[in-house]
């Protein structure tokens, strides 16, 4: 009874210091780990020129490099991709899937209920990608909401979705899909008349459509459909995001940051001037 008893102790000694343990690693902060030299896991969709995977599962992109680039400068370079849907961006953020999200999302109130956000590190303009010729005439927002035949496709999740509603095309009229992969498919096969994202992921659509597809030129949107994209952490994880931040903030708009992102089409133009910061925008 008395042997028993000791080893039923020894064991719950045991079970408790292997739980503490576990808890202790778990209770670590990412800059903790990063300082340790553990790897850093960077969340990602395919969104070119934004984000996607090159060749033998390369990081590529303007935010993937931008990113891989500060992480160095922090002295973080021990990094691993998490390639994902975008709808899943947030959600694998939360549970710990990765660390940082590297996908150019746009700053926007909703999103900043659920992670933290760096300043931003470019600002962008929306585009529309239309069959070849155009046959709806499509050049706005507006020519969408106004023609009854008109689909409207753009990404699951993406703040095209709220800039249209905004500007009166109705919610049967919006289709929503995966990826611009996705989005190509329906504009080619005539699902949609128009998709419409960043100009420079619908300049890269344009690019793999080849002769069936166009950007619709002129294209006319409100300021307000310009959208401001960060790097994206938990917010546990408030520490590691400053630091990054701090860096990627002295490293933005420099000769070295330019000629990185120069082959993607990122020019000093979509460099933001500070006039606008992530807290006015996540007040909205």
């Amino acid at each position: 009874m008395i042997r028993r008893t000791a080893i039923t102790g020894l064991c719950l000694a045991t079970a408790t210091a292997v739980l503490a343990a576990g808890h202790q690693a778990q209770a670590q902060s990412l800059l903790e780990r990063a300082q340790a030299g553990e790897p850093i896991s960077i969340g990602y969709s395919n969104e070119a020129p934004f984000a996607f995977q090159g060749e033998g599962g390369k990081l590529d992109g303007f935010v993937n490099v931008v990113g891989l680039a500060v992480l160095e400068r922090m002295d973080a370079g021990n990094v691993e991709g998490v390639l994902t849907e975008w709808g899943s961006l947030i959600p694998g953020l939360q549970a710990g899937r990765f660390d940082v999200i590297t996908a150019g999302m746009y700053v926007l109130p909703a999103r900043c209920e659920q992670v933290a956000f760096t300043e931003p590190m470019g600002v962008f303009a929306e585009h529309f990608l239309v069959p070849a010729g155009n046959p709806a005439d499509l050049h706005s927002f507006e020519d969408v909401a106004q023609n009854d035949d008109a689909v409207l496709v753009t990404g699951a999740g993406y703040a095209t979705v709220d800039y249209a509603k905004q500007l009166g095309v109705p919610d049967d009229r919006i289709m929503q899909v995966a990826d611009p992969a996705a989005m190509l498919q329906a504009v080619i096969a005539g699902r949609a008349q128009a998709a419409s994202a960043t100009y420079f992921a619908m300049s890269d659509l344009d690019a793999k459509g080849g002769d069936r597809v166009e950007l619709a030129e002129p294209f006319m949107a409100p300021d307000f459909t310009k959208g401001y994209s960060a790097f994206a952490f938990r917010k546990d994880d408030q520490d590691f995001a400053e630091a990054f931040n701090e860096e990627l903030q002295a490293f933005l708009g420099t000769d070295e940051f330019l000629e990185l992102v120069e082959p993607f089409g990122y020019t000093e133009t979509h460099v933001p001037d500070g006039s606008v910061t992530t807290a006015e925008l996540c007040a909205g």
